[in-house]
């Protein structure tokens, strides 16, 4: 059974990379709506492939890379870069490099350093090189959000029925026994008693669908709910007022089925914001206060934990708390290099400024300059409604820095999914030249 798995998704794999080669619109949005799916189905789909087969599906993890390496066959082919995309790739390459270097005379394994390099810069990658490789990166954009809403709604109604008619059996559920093997694997006296804490609250299910995660699940409807905000406040879209509020209340509904605060949390810092937004005028004040904005929510954050007060002291702020001690133990300049922490701590922060060091800055810095980036001397970056976009796009910025600073999202779908949307965002999509 597992080989004929295996065969399968080879086809599928190889299909999606002579897609990246097509520079038909119509086919490079096939490709992105299949990858959007298989992004957020990826963790649900491997379990139950295991469970069937009764082994991994070695080839079904590889989809990204499959299309990763046909895009990067495409560029060099083309042998059309733009300077700003060669600026970006070799930065980010040039961290990789070293990182992966310090992490393997280090003494990480081989394959800990690239599960580590896949959580936290193939995304990075991905998105550069399909932009950069696309004729018509709006039509791409476009095909992205609408695919990515449809299964973000999908994945909130099968967790809303998951919530109803949970009966308190939280072993039974797929995402209990996937989280636990591969807790197990990397740790076998693994504490049982933290990974229920993950999935039920006050005996109440944390839903999330088909993502193994409430947490990440929670941000991917934040991310919604933020966008309607933007579409309402900023990008001033008044044609479907009553959508708008529909599935914005619905998406509060799949928050609230998360157990998770931080998705409301999104939106009130997304309203403070636009709100500071209309303060200031000049663009270039908007960025920089949006950044400081966000980074001081993070300090404010280490001042609660560190705080004294009652409610700061439950069992996850104290654990999260712990870490900052470590990271301060531990840190160095360089870093300690890819494969030296995989899987560890809470934090991004704490997680990639441990392995790469001032890299971790750079990478940030890198990201910031992507959602915030302008194409000089290009009319169809010059009108109004593209610079609302970008005010859009600064927004999900600032709150995926802060989101950063409390959680571990390096390779989740929220995380691939943002760097796609700002990246897709970006002045790169009107310095594309493909042959």
């Amino acid at each position: 059974m597992n080989y004929l798995f295996e065969a399968l998704f080879l086809m599928i794999f190889i299909f999606l990379a002579l897609c990246v080669q097509s520079n038909r619109t119509a086919v490079r949005s096939i490709l992105i709506g299949v990858l959007v799916v298989y992004l957020f189905m990826y963790d649900y789909v491997n379990y139950y492939l295991g469970v069937i087969s009764g082994t991994e599906i070695i080839i079904y993890k590889l989809g990204v890379e499959f299309i990763l390496l046909s895009a990067l066959f495409k560029m060099f082919f083309s042998r059309k870069i733009s300077r700003p995309s060669f600026k970006y790739l070799m930065i980010v390459s040039l961290i990789v490099l070293i990182s992966a270097i310090f992490g393997l005379v280090g003494g990480a394994t081989a394959k800990s350093v690239y599960t580590d390099f896949r959580d936290i810069f193939s995304s990075i990658f991905l998105a550069i090189l399909l932009v950069i490789t696309s004729k018509n990166p709006e039509a791409e954009l476009s095909v992205f959000i609408k695919v990515f809403f449809v299964m973000a709604t999908i994945n909130g109604v099968v967790a809303v029925h998951e919530y109803i008619t949970y009966t308190g059996n939280y072993e039974s559920l797929w995402r209990y026994q996937s989280l636990l093997d591969s807790k197990l694997r990397v740790n076998d006296s693994y504490n049982t008693g933290q990974l229920i804490y993950q999935i039920v609250r006050d005996d109440n299910l944390r839903a999330s669908g088909f993502l193994i995660s409430a947490l990440i699940a929670s941000y991917v409807y934040g991310f919604f709910l933020v966008k309607i905000i933007c579409d309402i406040i900023i990008l001033k879209k008044k044609n479907n007022m009553m959508f708008n509020i529909f599935y914005f209340l619905l998406y509060l509904l799949f928050s609230y089925v998360t157990m998770v605060r931080t998705g409301v949390l999104m939106v009130v810092i997304a309203f403070v914001i636009i709100l500071i937004f209309k303060l200031i005028s000049s663009d270039k004040l908007r960025k920089i206060s949006a950044i400081i904005f966000s980074l001081s929510l993070v300090s404010l954050l280490f001042l609660y934990l560190s705080s004294d007060f009652e409610f700061s002291k439950d069992a996850s702020s104290q654990g999260r708390l712990l870490q900052y001690v470590t990271f301060f133990n531990d840190f160095t300049p360089l870093g300690r290099g890819l494969g030296s922490y995989p899987g560890a701590f809470d934090s991004y922060y704490i997680y990639t400024l441990l392995e790469l060091g001032i890299g971790a800055i750079i990478f940030i810095f890198v990201l910031i300059s992507l959602a915030t980036s302008v194409a000089k001397n290009d009319e169809a970056v010059s009108n109004q409604m593209n610079k609302r976009l970008r005010l859009c796009v600064l927004v999900q910025l600032a709150i995926f820095l802060f989101v950063c600073s409390f959680q571990h999202i390096a390779g989740s779908v929220y995380y691939t999914l943002l760097i796609l949307y700002i990246v897709y965002n970006s002045k790169l999509k009107y310095k594309t030249s493909v042959s």
